[in-house]
């Protein structure tokens, strides 16, 4: 068996299995290497290309008449020619993730081999070789279909379904229609999530906060102030099809459908940060991206009643706030970050129990920039080395996480 071979040289660090095949004009082999975890074969041009694995989204098999292959003049490769029955599936379609800038996207090498039996052997081996990736296989999907453009059911449909396809993702779908939909699903014990590798998310940040607010009611449906927020296992994905889109930039660079359906076909994940905003001990929402008050707060609720604008119903409510103005009375405690903080993109990731929670720092600490903003607004130091500012204020607006993206 093709797994069993790749089983033992991955146990014996050695080269798997070799094939021969031809790549535009020229035959040549085509190797899998288990020790590097690459494919490796030779260009038309008498080139050597090697793709590593984890670029690898998919390999499936396909006739030279379906995919428009012509067959090559060589005496090894016309003799062939005459034994071939018309629709033979020997030509491999390698889809290959190709990085442009922050976006990617899929880029198909064609390869013919010399029988269908050959072709169908190197699949089996370069498909056993990705099944031992950390790489989804059973997905469950949410599709807000009324955020931003509301476009979200033909995002999925023409950019993110394809890539899932070619990756050989099961899907679930879940078009919502209303409201916190998604999170009442979610935090019902009652369906079963065991049978999915991960959650994605078609919509805006405001979809994906209340699917995760609904994966941590599941584990602690009574949240208080001052609990540790319980930690999700299961990975969450999205596909940013919202109005801002403010957390698909922030972890991959770019507001694209295919990139990040690529990053969660290919199982890439990073840790990230969620915020609970109470009033008294009543959990109000969860932030997976900012939180803020005063102005801003105003803008985003009054816009609800405007979606029908898509976009522009923001703009239109800014407008509106900012003639009429107002302060927003209240007192604003903190813990201010000391000079040995670290800064956002120095590759350490915060965790829970981490120094600066568990050590505030001590009067004085606070760097000097702060210091001088603090002169300026009536301030109390608390014994426990926070600050609380009280006052007017237009907004007071936080970053739940730091951005992960180095641009």
């Amino acid at each position: 068996m093709v797994k069993d071979d790749i089983d033992a040289a991955a146990e014996n660090g050695g080269e798997a299995r070799c094939f021969v095949c031809c790549h535009g004009k020229a035959e040549g082999k085509l190797s899998v290497d288990v020790s590097t975890g690459s494919v490796e074969w030779r260009s038309a041009h008498g080139a050597t290309i090697r793709v590593n694995c984890v670029d690898i989204l998919g390999a499936r098999l396909a006739s030279r008449e379906t995919t428009g292959v012509r067959a090559y003049v060589s005496s090894w490769f016309t003799s062939s020619e005459y034994g071939r029955s018309k629709g033979a599936q020997d030509v491999l379609v390698l889809s290959v993730v190709e990085r442009r800038g922050a976006k990617s996207r899929v880029r198909d090498e064609k390869l013919v081999f010399s029988s269908a039996d050959e072709c169908s052997r190197c699949c089996q081996c370069i498909g056993s070789l990705l099944n031992h990736l950390n790489r989804p296989k059973s997905l469950l999907v949410f599709i807000n279909p009324y955020g931003g453009k509301k476009r979200g059911c033909q995002v999925y449909e023409q950019e993110v379904a394809p890539v899932f396809a070619v990756a050989g993702i099961r899907t679930n779908v879940v078009v919502t229609q209303h409201s916190n939909e998604a999170r009442d699903l979610l935090k019902d014990k009652a369906n079963d999530l065991s049978v999915y590798d991960g959650i994605v998310v078609v919509g805006g940040d405001g979809t994906l906060a209340e699917v995760v607010l609904g994966l941590m009611l599941r584990v602690n449906a009574q949240i208080r102030p001052g609990d540790d927020i319980p930690t999700i296992e299961l990975p969450v994905g999205l596909i940013p099809a919202g109005t801002g889109n403010i957390f698909a930039f922030e972890t991959t660079g770019a507001v694209d459908p295919v990139t990040s359906a690529l990053h969660i076909a290919c199982g890439n994940q990073i840790s990230t940060d969620a915020a609970t905003v109470f009033s008294g001990d009543d959990l109000q929402c969860l932030a997976a991206s900012t939180f803020s008050y005063g102005t801003f707060s105003e803008v985003v609720a009054g816009s609800e009643r405007y979606r029908w604008l898509g976009p522009l119903r923001l703009l239109a409510v800014l407008v509106n706030v900012l003639w009429r103005i107002r302060p927003y009375r209240g007192s604003v405690t903190f813990w201010p970050a000391g000079a040995d903080s670290g800064h956002p993109l120095d590759g350490q990731v915060c965790t829970a129990g981490c120094s600066r929670c568990s050590k505030p720092p001590l009067p004085g600490e606070a760097p000097p920039e702060l210091e001088t903003e603090l002169a300026k607004a009536p301030f109390e130091r608390l014994p426990d080395g926070s600050i609380r500012i009280h006052g007017s204020f237009t907004m007071v607006g936080s970053s739940v996480h730091a951005t992960r993206y180095d641009r």
